[in-house]
């Protein structure tokens, strides 16, 4: 993999090289990556793996808590955080939920798979992202590209039948109003819903294909929107769009 010329002159950026692109990810390089596990040794080795086989990600910092993470991202541009899930509890939520609020970054947690209901909860507080400890490195590559091109990474199999369980949770911490809700979604999760709107008697792989996203990357997103948006499913979607003037 070559270096390409950047803006900041003597400052390489990454790019991937051919066998990256061909597998379909389209986002712009570096992406930039925090570690945060209280194992300074693992966080060496998830940045040995990373500078080994996937040069298109740049770690720009380790922070042992989450203090030290908010700390860091206050002077740090930051599309991605991968943190372990011993960092996730629930005093530590809140404070996570406020960090991906306020700063333009998403969260990827890796843990173990026994852990669903700390998953509901992280969902609800706005994590996007969860990975398992023994996945492949290529499966961890492209969960930070996921959410650094704006997309999930949830297990479909775990999700629907998660979703209930997480999407009537007590909303104190969130705005109710549709106004609230509208402006929590993200730039994809908006474009979304406009094209379920638009294409709303077609199938959900011609959804997909319009989005230039995959059907399973498709009902991942819907979940997340159908929990944003306390709407049922899609006719609810619909409806909301309509009733809300969100049409164009």
């Amino acid at each position: 993999m070559n270096p390409a010329s950047s803006p900041l002159i003597g400052t390489p950026v990454l790019v991937p090289n051919q066998h990256e692109l061909q597998r379909g990810e389209v986002c712009r390089y570096p992406i930039r990556l925090i570690l945060a596990n209280p194992q300074p040794m693992v966080m060496w080795s998830q940045r040995v793996l990373i500078e080994q086989f996937a040069r298109h990600i740049e770690v720009v910092g380790e922070v042992l808590n989450i203090a030290s993470l908010e700390e860091l991202l206050s002077v740090s541009i930051t599309t991605v955080v991968l943190l372990d899930i011993s960092l996730m509890t629930i005093e530590t939520l809140p404070q996570i939920q406020e960090l991906i609020q306020h700063h333009s970054t998403q969260v990827l947690v890796i843990g173990n798979s026994s852990e669903e209901w700390l998953k509901r909860e992280g969902i609800a507080h706005g994590i996007r992202g969860f990975i398992d400890r023994d996945d492949p490195p290529p499966k961890l590559f492209r969960g930070i590209e996921a959410l650094h091109n704006g997309d999930t990474w949830l297990n479909p199999i775990w999700l629907s039948g998660s979703t209930q369980q997480f999407s009537h949770r007590p909303t104190s911490r969130r705005d109710t109003t549709a106004k609230g809700r509208i402006a929590s979604l993200t730039k994809c999760e908006y474009q979304t819903m406009i094209f379920m709107h638009k294409l709303g008697g077609e199938k959900n792989d011609v959804v997909a294909d319009a989005l230039n996203i995959s059907p399973s990357t498709l009902r991942n997103r819907l979940s997340i929107i159908y929990e944003k948006l306390d709407v049922p499913g899609k006719a609810g979607l619909i409806l909301f769009v309509a009733e809300n003037g969100l049409e164009h």
